[in-house]
C-alpha cells in the first residue's frame, strides 16, 4: 500500500487530519484492481494517509473498507511489482509510481469502474 506522507507504512495525516470519516462503501471488494484506503483494522471512521491496491476479490472487506475506484489499466503492472523481492516489506529494488492520473472511461461501458460506482 501507499503511505504518502512518511513512506514507512506506520501511518501519517491526511489532509483532513489524522483520520477521517467513511465516505462511502458502494465500491465492493468483487474483483483485483480495487483500489482502497487502508485503516485501523476495520475500525469505522479511522481511514489515514494509507491506500492500497487489492491483487484478487476481497468480499470480507465490503463495508469495512472504503474503497475510491478500480484500476482501469495496468494490473500487470501492479502484479509486476507485487511480485518482487522484499527488504524489510519493501520492494527491491526501489520503486516508485511517477505519471499517474485518471483514465477518462467516458463512453467505453466501463460501468462500475470510477470512484462511487459499485
Amino acid at each position: 500500500g501507499g503511505d504518502i506522507t512518511g513512506a514507512s507504512g506506520a501511518g501519517g495525516w491526511s489532509v483532513y487530519g489524522q483520520t477521517f470519516p467513511d465516505e462511502s462503501f458502494a465500491v465492493r471488494f468483487d474483483q483485483e484492481g480495487v483500489v482502497a484506503m487502508a485503516n485501523d483494522g476495520g475500525a469505522p471512521h479511522s481511514n489515514g494517509s494509507q491506500f492500497f491496491v487489492a491483487l484478487a476479490p476481497l468480499p470480507f472487506l465490503d463495508r469495512r473498507a472504503v474503497a475510491l475506484g478500480r484500476v482501469a489499466a495496468g494490473m500487470g503492472c501492479v502484479h509486476r511489482l507485487a511480485a518482487l523481492p522484499r527488504a524489510n516489506e519493501r520492494p527491491r529494488p526501489l520503486c516508485k509510481v511517477i505519471g499517474c492520473g485518471e483514465i477518462d472511461l467516458g463512453g467505453l461501458g466501463l460501468a462500475g469502474a470510477g470512484a462511487g460506482a459499485g
